[in-house]
C-alpha cells in the first residue's frame, strides 16, 4: 500500500559530487488582467454596434442618392426642366407657374433651393454615414471610445443626416450613447470612470 504523496523538498545539485542546494526559480508575476467585460454587456455593445453600423449605411446610401441629384440639378437648366414638367405634367407646372408669380420668385429660386437642399442632405448623409459605420465598429469590438461615442452622437442629432430627418437617426442615436455611458461598457473599453 502506497502512502501519501510527499511533498516537494529541497532540491540538490550533485554534478560537482558535492551536494549544493538548488534555489528554485521565482516564478514571474502575472500580468494584472483587465477585467472583462460581462456577457451582457458585450452583447449590448454588439447590437447597438450593428444598430449604428445600419443607419450609418443607409446614411452613405441616401447621401449617395442626394450627391446625385445634386450633380443633376447642378448640371440641369431650371427652364429645360419647367418645359419638361409642362410636358409631363401640365397642371402641376401651371400651378407652379401661379405659385411662383404669386410669391413673385422665379424658377431659379426653386432650382437653387432644391440644389442647396440636396448638397446640404449629401454632405450630411456622407459625412454621418461613414462616422456612424466607424462608431458603430468601435463600438461592437470595445476599440476607439471617443469614436463609438462621435457615431452616436453624429447620428442622435437629428436634421443633421438623413436617418435624423427621419427620427430613425436619433433613437439609435441616442440608445447607443445610453450604452456607451453604462460602467460595464467602460471596462469593456479599458477605461474607468473618474467621476
Amino acid at each position: 500500500m502506497e502512502g501519501p504523496p510527499s511533498a516537494p523538498g529541497p532540491r540538490y545539485d550533485y554534478s560537482s559530487g558535492i551536494p549544493k542546494l538548488v534555489e528554485p526559480e521565482a516564478e514571474p508575476a502575472p500580468a494584472p488582467a483587465v477585467p472583462a467585460a460581462p456577457h451582457s454587456a458585450q452583447v449590448r455593445m454588439a447590437i447597438a454596434g450593428a444598430f449604428l453600423m445600419f443607419c450609418g449605411v443607409m446614411n452613405l446610401l441616401a447621401g449617395l442618392a442626394a450627391a446625385f441629384a445634386a450633380v443633376v440639378f447642378a448640371s440641369s437648366d431650371p427652364e429645360s426642366l419647367l418645359r419638361l414638367m409642362e410636358r409631363r405634367e401640365p397642371e402641376q407646372a401651371e400651378a407652379l407657374r401661379v405659385k411662383l408669380k404669386k410669391e413673385n420668385a422665379s424658377i431659379d429660386d426653386v432650382h437653387r433651393a432644391y440644389l442647396n437642399m440636396a448638397t446640404f442632405f449629401a454632405v450630411g448623409g456622407l459625412s454621418a454615414g461613414m462616422v456612424g459605420i466607424a462608431g458603430g465598429r468601435a463600438l461592437q469590438t470595445g476599440g476607439n471610445y471617443g469614436l463609438a461615442m462621435a457615431g452616436a452622437v453624429v447620428n442622435a442629432l437629428p436634421c443633421l443626416s438623413p436617418c435624423g430627418c427621419a427620427m430613425i437617426g436619433p433613437f439609435f442615436g441616442v440608445w447607443c450613447v445610453l450604452v456607451l455611458l453604462q460602467e460595464e461598457t467602460w471596462q469593456a473599453f479599458g477605461r474607468s470612470r473618474s467621476w
